[in-house]
């Protein structure tokens, strides 16, 4: 019984709900088959192919995804790096505003420890198959999506479909190319992936393998920021603040 019980989702400790996201990938399931994720990814479907130069269609998959995700992404990434509500095994609910450790104390906001202990803290990475030109339409008309991705809530990758280059969104709107060495090394099936053809224009083909988003160190392409933390062993962090922060976590833990 004790056995079962430390496999049961339902148990408090530990409580997995979205601990450990860390990508969007926004496209065809294709550019994702056989690829292990370790539940880390959100994956919206969208076809490029299928839609107008404006971005209709991508607007109505980008704004629940953009929205949503980015909510879940920033509520674990500063409740694992700012302390959160501490352990619900005493938490009080106060209305609407927070809650309390016990009958007394300040007022606490944030998730509870069981839900952030086992998630690196990182922004979410969003990796969208469409023009940038395209991507940039759907955010000049919404400017709820364009506050995210100009002011750095989300980290934003574009592939062009039609050539499969990748671009990352700098601030002011400015789209900068990944070295074409880190793009030939994704497209050649770098660390044993599987190769990724560039697709021609307007013509659908019938499968296409799966996309990688962490590249070398280098100027112009996707760096240690970008990369999707690891799980096992030495996790890499979104920054230092936030090692510290889980550095501090095990601490007391331990004490």
């Amino acid at each position: 019984r004790l056995l079962a019980r430390s496999t049961d989702m339902a148990e408090a400790r530990p409580e997995l709900c979205h601990s450990t996201n860390a990508a969007v990938v926004v496209g065809r399931r294709a550019l994702t088959k056989k690829a292990f994720l370790a539940r880390r990814a959100f994956l919206p479907s969208y076809d490029p192919w299928g839609d107008d130069e404006r971005g209709t269609h991508l607007e109505r998959v980008l704004t629940p995804a953009l929205v949503v995700c980015s909510g879940i992404s920033l509520e674990y990434l500063y409740s694992g790096t700012d302390g959160g509500a501490g352990t619900k095994v005493a938490m009080n609910l106060v209305g609407y505003a927070g809650v309390m450790q016990g009958t007394f104390g300040d007022l606490l906001v944030g998730l509870p420890t069981q839900m952030t202990e086992l998630h690196p803290p990182a922004r979410a990475l969003f990796l969208v198959d469409a023009p940038a030109p395209r991507v940039e339409s759907v955010l000049a008309r919404n400017k709820k999506l364009e506050n995210l991705v100009r002011n750095g809530w989300v980290r934003l990758i574009v592939r062009d479909p039609a050539t499969a280059n990748f671009s990352r969104h700098e601030a002011g709107g400015q789209y900068t190319a990944v070295n074409p060495a880190g793009a030939a090394a994704i497209k050649k099936g770098a660390a044993g992936r599987v190769k990724l053809p560039a697709m021609k224009p307007r013509t659908p083909p019938p499968s296409e393998p799966v996309v990688a988003v962490g590249l070398g160190a280098g100027k112009g392409e996707l760096g240690a920021q970008d990369k999707l933390p690891a799980l096992k062993g030495g996790s890499s962090f979104d920054s230092p603040t936030a090692a510290a922060a889980a550095a501090g976590r095990g601490a007391r833990r331990a004490a």
